[in-house]
């Protein structure tokens, strides 16, 4: 693609991750057809190769202090480093840990270049965070033969605060293994929502509805370690440990979404 002299300046480019591994795979087909295997290049280096054109484009919008562009070929640059992992031969475990790294921030804010895609990231954590809570407060009532329904959630919420330490006292080996069952399905859930297109698309309108009710209801529950999900509760107590973790992640992705505003926020020159 970067045959000709070109304006880096004024160069607009606009790849997905997608259509750039595929234009990657077609220039490495045309490169290596007709020729001795000896003399063909993997498809990994020419990715590689790609990632220095995209460096070079990168600094040079920086030396112009265009730093909104540079942003974008910086992002290409990190495609190209994960196509680069993903069809590398005798991958190290530094590999698998950097291309899955890359996968994540990719699909959570696409390396900070989308402020929409963070901020649906954020809207998806918290719904689900709300929904897992609501299920397993029922669900541990349910179990207990109470049988509450949407409207009375205090009162669920009281007969689980009522019920949950004396459980905690009598079984605490099974209170750590639903803590860490919570943990998995809940970062499982998360992450699905963040990776597959169809469930992303699903959770997120069912996420933005219910913060929507939980700021005009309740905003503390957003961050539970502020509010009534941790208050004077038992160490194991499903509610706290899930509140903590969510806490993090929450935590973690609005920093992320904070980031993604502030480099998208640059006048170019």
């Amino acid at each position: 693609i970067f045959n000709e002299n070109l304006n880096i300046v004024n160069t607009k480019l606009n790849f997905t991750f997608s259509n750039l591994e595929e234009k990657i795979e077609q220039e490495c087909e045309e490169f290596n057809k007709n020729k001795k295997e000896e003399d063909q290049k993997s498809l990994d280096k020419f990715a590689n190769d790609f990632r220095d054109s995209f460096r070079i484009f990168k600094n040079a919008l920086i030396k112009d202090n265009n730093l909104l562009d540079a942003s974008n070929f910086h992002k290409y640059e990190l495609y190209c480093k994960e196509i680069e992992l993903k069809n590398k031969k005798g991958k190290t475990f530094k590999d698998v840990v950097d291309r899955w790294q890359l996968i994540f921030y990719c699909k959570l804010c696409d390396h900070h270049t989308d402020i929409l895609q963070s901020l649906n990231s954020l809207i998806l954590v918290i719904g689900i965070f709300v929904i897992s809570s609501v299920a397993m407060v029922f669900g541990f009532n349910y179990s207990l033969g109470y049988k509450p329904i949407l409207e009375h959630w205090y009162f669920s919420l009281d007969f689980y605060n009522h019920h949950i330490n004396s459980i905690i006292q009598d079984d605490y080996l099974l209170m750590i293994f639903v803590n860490l069952m919570i943990l998995f399905i809940y970062l499982g859930l998360v992450g699905f929502a963040l990776c597959l297109k169809y469930m992303r698309e699903f959770f997120i309108i069912i996420s933005y509805v219910i913060t929507l009710l939980v700021l005009a209801v309740s905003p503390k529950i957003l961050i539970p370690a502020m509010g009534i999900f941790t208050d004077k509760r038992a160490m194991l107590d499903p509610l706290s440990v899930f509140g903590g973790i969510y806490t993090i992640i929450f935590g973690f992705v609005a920093f992320s979404f904070i980031k993604t505003i502030r480099k998208n926020s640059i006048v170019p020159s």
